[in-house]
């Protein structure tokens, strides 16, 4: 899907961000200590948990309910491929 992984990773970079604020990722880069696929994975893990938190705050019963809706839509977000769109932004911002 347009050179990424699959749709649901593709629908993130494409419309998720625009709806949620990324973090200022700028102490896992400089932390010495990781190399650069820890920087990666932290970066992925990071994004994943602030697009859940920031839903959740929005739609508490799409995150946190019982439903068809809710499922269908924790299943999409179990699909994307954080860590793909980490390595991006990773290699587009060191």
């Amino acid at each position: 899907m347009n050179g990424w992984s699959n749709r649901e990773t593709w629908s993130m970079v494409t419309w998720g961000f625009n709806d949620f604020p990324v973090e200022d990722f700028s102490s896992i880069l400089e932390n010495e200590d990781m190399d650069s696929l820890d920087k990666i994975y932290e970066i992925a893990k990071s994004m994943e948990d602030n697009f859940i938190s920031y839903t959740d705050d929005l739609y508490p019963k799409l995150t946190n309910a019982s439903n068809a809706v809710s499922e269908l839509f924790m299943t999409a977000v179990n699909k994307v491929d954080w860590i793909e769109i980490a390595r991006h932004w990773y290699d587009d911002n060191v």
